[in-house]
């Protein structure tokens, strides 16, 4: 089996980034309090059936505050989560293990985010539970599930049992692959899989402030897209936005009572506003106003897109976030 990915990398102009960061109060630490040793085994992993393949009702969700960790990479070198958002930058966040054939032809879209956000954002990559082990069962099916993409590669990996046995793997994962990110290892008893998953290939966009923007169940896979995820949090637009960016104002984005949409002129247009299920939550007709106030105080905290269709076809869209 074999995996591809397809991103249009846009080469960044100038990202005016200004987000008000106040004191962090993450949730309760679920890190080490030192580096494991070599020897130290690996707690029971409880198998995780996810109901439909997804992995988004799993974890955290956007709008939740993170917890706080600290994780250790193959240089023993630890990084504390919260000191990192001290730095006034959001954090990226993806999931991934050597025998998750899904991860390793994800390493470019990793990549290419980099590249485009350059120094605006921090990208970290967190090693979890191998998905598909060589003879033992995977956690996500309860049978032995190596792929065949594992065996015509020649990843075949038992199930690490002490942490020693996860540096391993790890180290030889970063000798056969090009990754240039931070690989922060999750600790022998899996907190961070736990906390953040149970899932394979999981992301979590967080803002400077330890709450989460996006999160994907699986990483950048439609119809999740981290470049417009990051756009939104940036508080720029991507391309195909940018045609109509001068048509509305909206605002205040995160938003927690009413969500303001100004327009250049009085329009007649439908507005409708959707959850990250694609559910409509809220479906409004406007009548010939520059300004409406959108109650949102009732919703429950998360990602939500909106849509404002006029009488010609022209269409506004965007994300916003409910805190």
């Amino acid at each position: 089996m074999k995996y591809k990915t397809f991103i249009l990398l846009i080469t960044p102009f100038f990202l005016f980034f200004q987000l008000q960061v106040t004191s962090q109060t993450l949730k309760p630490s679920i890190g080490l309090s030192s580096l494991p040793g070599l020897n130290d085994s690996i707690c029971n992993i409880p198998l995780y059936l996810d109901p439909d393949g997804t992995f988004n009702s799993s974890g955290l969700q956007a709008g939740d505050t993170i917890h706080h960790f600290k994780l250790y990479d193959v240089n023993n070198q630890g990084t504390d989560m919260a000191d990192e958002l001290q730095q006034g930058k959001p954090i990226l966040l993806v999931a991934g293990s050597y025998t998750c054939p899904v991860f390793r032809g994800k390493v470019k879209a990793i990549d290419n985010l980099a590249t485009a956000y350059g120094s605006s954002i921090s990208i970290f990559i967190i090693y979890v539970i191998e998905p598909h082990p060589d003879i033992d069962t995977s956690p996500y099916s309860g049978t032995v599930w190596t792929t065949s993409a594992n065996v015509a590669a020649g990843i075949l990996y038992r199930q690490p049992i002490t942490y020693g046995d996860r540096l391993t793997i790890v180290n030889d994962m970063l000798d056969s692959m090009n990754i240039t990110h931070r690989v922060l290892i999750d600790g022998p008893c899996n907190s961070w899989w736990l906390t953040f998953g149970p899932a394979p290939n999981n992301a979590y966009l967080i803002d400077p402030n330890g709450i989460v923007f996006a999160k994907h169940g699986w990483f950048n896979k439609l119809p999740h897209n981290m470049m417009s995820d990051m756009d939104s949090l940036l508080a720029i637009t991507s391309v195909q936005e940018q045609m109509i960016e001068s048509a509305a104002k909206v605002y205040p984005n995160p938003v927690h009572d009413y969500l303001t949409f100004e327009f250049n002129k009085a329009i007649r247009a439908d507005l409708r506003l959707t959850n990250s299920m694609g559910k409509l939550v809220r479906s409004v007709q406007l009548n010939n106003t520059n300004e409406f106030n959108l109650q949102l105080n009732d919703l429950p905290r998360g990602i939500y897109f909106y849509e404002i269709h006029d009488a010609i076809n022209k269409t506004i869209h965007g994300k916003v976030l409910i805190r």
